[in-house]
């Protein structure tokens, strides 16, 4: 779906950029699954297609998601972290790892 987006100008970059905050923000959109602990599906998609986006297209400014998610954390709703998480790893190729076993640990040492 990435790949679609090569035709996009300057323009549509920061426009698609804008649509990601615009979705993110979205307060109708549960954050949670209803089972109200496990956090939604479509968040860890977002900062995954987002982070992905970004990386492929240098010219799109991460600022405004960026902003957004700061601002969220300021509001006091830690839940946009998802989408950072998964933005990051996207971007970098480096992926988080939870449960680390201490074999595991001292191998990367």
């Amino acid at each position: 779906a990435v790949e679609g987006c090569k035709y996009f100008t300057l323009a549509v970059l920061d426009i698609t950029v804008f649509l990601f905050a615009d979705n993110i923000a979205n307060p109708a959109r549960a954050r949670l699954k209803d089972d109200g602990l496990n956090s939604a599906h479509w968040l860890s998609s977002m900062g995954l297609f987002a982070g992905q986006f970004l990386a492929r297209y240098s010219g799109a400014d991460c600022g405004p998601l960026l902003r957004l998610i700061c601002c969220t954390l300021r509001a006091g709703s830690s839940l946009d972290l998802i989408v950072l998480d998964h933005m990051i790893s996207s971007l970098t190729g480096v992926e988080l790892i939870e449960d680390i076993s201490r074999a595991q640990l001292e191998a990367s040492a």
